[in-house]
């Protein structure tokens, strides 16, 4: 059956650095988030598409590749060189399977590898409204949840890059209250999983000059698969016995 088409909603939130732009909010296209295909609601073949693709993908099965914040402004010029970025970039599968063996400072790293960063959570943690990945369907339990890490605790998202959490798979104790309680309580934190490039965005490191979700790399960590916990000053990235998982952070009741 047709349905009358709606203009779409521009939808924000305040992220603690200002408004940021989620998404256009959409009627949703299937009904249950295991309906919603790896390529969302995209044409197969097209940017969009491979995009959403990437989003779903689970990092490779690989030690982990530690990267510092350092690390970020040499592969995005790696990355830059390599694809364009932005909201009107065309960007085909081919083009991303260019994302190969960039140089970072003493490593060397790939698209879809297993990667690891510390940092602190910085601005608000935020679940997306509905976007195209997951079929524009709403509430939190279908969306992603996105926040940023910073190397400082007091830090902004204009000196981090975005970590994502994406619904397929999250475990149900990783929370938006969580998130926010760690960022609340400025302790570092170790996330690991995919190492993406985000080519619907531009990095943007000067507060205020975006609309946007705030960032000084393109380069995400995109779907976390692990979420770490430092309970002193700090914390070996190297050894996890010294972090606590995210689900045993306690919140208020």
């Amino acid at each position: 059956m047709n349905r009358p088409r709606l203009l779409p909603i521009v939808a924000f939130v305040a992220v603690g650095v200002g408004i940021v732009r989620i998404s256009d909010a959409k009627p949703p296209k299937v009904a249950t988030l295991d309906k919603c295909p790896v390529i969302g609601v995209e044409a197969p073949g097209s940017t969009r598409a491979a995009l959403n693709e990437v989003k779903h993908r689970a990092p490779r099965d690989m030690p982990p590749v530690f990267l510092e914040f350092d690390d970020l402004a040499p592969l995005q010029q790696a990355a830059d060189a390599l694809v364009k970025s932005g909201e009107k970039a065309k960007v085909l599968p081919k083009d991303r399977a260019k994302l190969h063996d960039l140089a970072a400072r003493t490593v060397k790293v790939s698209e879809g590898d297993l990667v690891a960063m510390a940092g602190y959570v910085v601005g608000k943690a935020a679940s997306n409204v509905g976007e195209s990945a997951n079929c524009y369907l709403r509430g939190p339990s279908n969306n992603d949840f996105e926040f940023a890490i910073a190397p400082r605790r007091d830090g902004t998202a204009y000196e981090g890059i975005i970590g994502e959490m994406i619904p397929q798979g999250r475990p149900k104790e990783w929370t938006l209250v969580r998130l926010r309680k760690v960022a609340a309580d400025h302790r570092l934190v170790l996330i690991m999983g995919q190492l993406m490039f985000d080519t619907r965005h531009l990095p943007n490191p000067k507060p205020g000059t975006n609309h946007e979700s705030p960032r000084v790399s393109t380069w995400e960590i995109h779907p976390v698969t692990k979420f770490l916990v430092c309970q002193r000053d700090t914390c070996d990235p190297r050894d996890e016995k010294a972090w606590q998982p995210l689900e045993y952070t306690s919140v208020p009741p």
